[in-house]
């Protein structure tokens, strides 16, 4: 546990409060910016990850 100080129901308040974050900041940025920009930074994204997994 990362946490072992909060007790469950406010681990899991938090837990669901990153999740619908994270799901939400997508959303937020596809709706600002228009899909070919998310495009672009998920291809950035990719390569970057890719090139972090190939210097392994």
């Amino acid at each position: 546990r990362i946490f072992p100080r909060l007790r469950e129901s406010e681990a899991v308040a938090l837990a669901c409060k990153a999740l619908a974050f994270r799901q939400a900041v997508p959303g937020a940025i596809e709706w600002l910016m228009g899909k070919d920009m998310e495009k672009k930074i998920a291809k950035e994204v990719g390569r970057r990850v890719a090139g972090k997994v190939l210097r392994r």
